[in-house]
Parts: C-alpha cells; structure tokens; sequence
C-alpha cells in the first residue's frame, strides 16, 4: 500500500497579494456591510478553504487508521468484519468531500466570473466557456472539467457518492449467493461488492485529477485580475452576477 505523503497535496487556495490589501465589492446595488463583506475576495477563498479542510481530515483519518500499529487496509478481508466495517465508514466521508469539493471549485470560479451558480454542472460549465473567449485559462479550465466528467473512473466515484446520498450503498453491498442445505436453500455472503483497496485506488485517482483542476484554478487567481474580469464582460454585454 502506497502511502500519501501529508505535504504533497496542496486541497486550498491561495489568496494573491493584489486581494490583501483593499476591499473589492462588485455588486450592482449597494449592498449592506455584511452582504458586501462577505462577497469579497478573501472571505470567499477562506470559506473554500475551510471546506476543503473536511476533505484533507476525511483522507488523513483513512490513510493514518491503524489497530494495534497495522494499518487497517491491511486488516480488511472484504468481508463483513469489524476491520473492514470501519474502513467503510471512513472511506465514505473521503467519497462524500470528494464531490463537495469538486463543486465548490467550480462555484468559486462561477464567482470569479460572475455567473449565477444554477443546480446543473453541465449549465454552469456551459456558461462559463460562453465568457472564455477573452480568457484563454477559463477555456482550459471549461475543457478540463468536461474531460473530467466523461472519465469513467471520476464517474465510478461520484455514482457511489450518489448512491450513498440517495440510493442503496455501493460500499456497503455484498455480492450474495444461494447454495442447497439439505432439502432447502440458505444465502451465502461471498464478500463485499467492492474491494476495500479498490475503493482506496478510485478515490486517490480522482483526488490527484480535482488537485490538476485546482492548480489551475489557482493560475487563475494569480493570473486574473477581478476588476479587469467585470470590465471585460461588461463590453461583452454579459449578465454580471455577483453570487
């Protein structure tokens, strides 16, 4: 089992200098002190931060999980054991933050760009590279993100996040038999449905794929300038949303 290094993986967003030092407000009305606050630039990238935090704990608590100095990956049997059972329910929590965060990246770069944050990815997506012809990193961004989506891997993880929201558990299913007892029939639990290294496997795979989509969020950040972005979209006669 190959083990994730704590200081590898950078989940937050940095916060660039030209935000530091002044408050920037783009609504189109005068909004209260509270609403304007916290639109700005840092109070976002704090709260995204934060929640990326959940995403970094749920993947230490999976990665540093030992019993008595054995990590418990190598305990699971993919069986229905007391190892396996808390592997399960831990690994869930990476599966779950895992989508919470692949949409909070999108939702700050939708507010980078001033386009309302509507419920479908797809028309998020779509109206984010309807504004990508003046900025060549929100095209890549836009071409990354629908690559990302077509990847059967990254749909692998987010249906069994979907299942846990709102269906039967994928983690949680065994693969179930019957076998002849005398003149009848009895069920046979032959394991779980996916194996426990698997389920390590698809997450980290994912992870490192949504860390490439953050990098360049981040080139993003560094790159653009917020003032220059509403300019821009205003000549194009584009709707401005502050979200």
């Amino acid at each position: 089992m190959s083990k994730i290094e704590e200081t590898k993986y950078e989940f937050g967003l940095i916060l660039p200098e030209k935000y530091q030092n002044g408050i920037y407000l783009f609504n189109q009305s005068v909004p209260t002190v509270d609403e304007g606050l916290n639109g700005t630039v840092p109070e976002k990238i704090r709260r995204f931060n934060n929640a990326a935090s959940h995403l970094v704990r749920s993947i230490l608590t999976v990665e540093h999980a030992y019993i008595e100095g054995v990590p418990i990956l190598q305990l699971c049997q993919d069986v229905d054991s007391v190892y396996d059972n808390l592997y399960r329910q831990l690994i869930r929590n990476v599966y779950m933050e895992l989508f919470i965060y692949q949409e909070k990246l999108l939702n700050i770069v939708c507010n980078m760009f001033f386009l309302k944050i509507g419920k479908s990815k797809k028309n998020n997506l779509a109206g984010l590279k309807k504004r990508s012809a003046e900025f060549p990193l929100l095209c890549k961004f836009c071409e990354q993100c629908n690559q990302l989506i077509k990847d059967e891997k990254y749909q692998g993880v987010m249906s069994i996040r979907d299942d846990e929201t709102h269906n039967m558990s994928q983690i949680d299913s065994f693969v179930l038999d019957l076998e002849k007892l005398g003149e009848g029939l009895r069920i046979v639990n032959k394991g779980y449905r996916i194996q426990a290294e698997s389920l390590r496997a698809e997450y980290i795979y994912v992870m490192e794929r949504l860390l490439q989509v953050r990098n360049l969020v981040q080139e993003m950040l560094d790159t653009y300038d917020l003032r220059e972005i509403y300019i821009k979209l205003q000549n194009q006669s584009e709707e401005i949303y502050v979200n």
